[in-house]
């Protein structure tokens, strides 16, 4: 949610970015999806006995959020963003799931 206070400020000029902008976009938008809102769905499947990724699938999809990420914020959408993002729901796939 910082970055994206962060990218409006620099849209309105009361900040200057370190990173370029299209780096940080990309970083809100992924981290959106992949921290907050799959992580909030399987909460609610686990609150309605769905099953759900175990911990080491979570640990893994955890890890690929944070590498899509800092890639991202590196170099966009270069390879080591690509390589996390591409990773990133397929470390919850197909992993051994709990009730």
């Amino acid at each position: 949610m910082a970055i994206g206070v962060l990218l409006r400020w620099a849209l309105t000029g009361v900040v200057t970015l370190s990173l370029p902008f299209s780096h940080l976009r990309h970083t809100h938008s992924h981290l959106g999806y992949f921290g907050l809102l799959f992580p909030l769905a399987w909460q609610g499947w686990r609150a309605a006995n769905v099953h759900t990724p175990e911990r080491v699938a979570l640990f893994c999809y955890a890890l690929s959020t944070i590498v899509a990420c800092v890639g991202f914020e590196w170099s966009g959408y270069g390879p080591i963003a690509i390589a996390g993002s591409t990773s990133s729901p397929h470390s919850s796939y197909g992993a051994p799931c709990h009730s």
